[in-house]
């Protein structure tokens, strides 16, 4: 799910991906794989957009809904 080349929608996608993928890690036990997957999706989607790179125009939403969950998935992970 690498970042390099992709789309805000896409990054933003994939980032809401990682954040499910790190809960049903979390479930399973795999906690060092839940950790990665969870690193991973905050690199696609950064807590403060960057103020470099391009505009969120209008996927401002999909980017609020990555940081959603992956906020729910720190919590669970307990990295907070």
């Amino acid at each position: 799910m690498g970042g390099a080349g992709r789309t805000n929608s896409e990054a933003f996608a994939s980032a809401e991906a990682c954040a499910v993928l790190t809960m049903a890690q979390l479930r399973l036990g795999l906690k060092d794989e839940a950790r990665d997957t969870l690193t991973q999706g905050n690199r696609l989607a950064p807590e403060v957009p960057s103020t470099q790179g391009p505009d969120l125009g209008d996927k401002w939403l999909d980017w609020l809904i990555a940081r959603i969950l992956l906020v729910e998935a720190t919590d669970l992970a307990g990295t907070r």
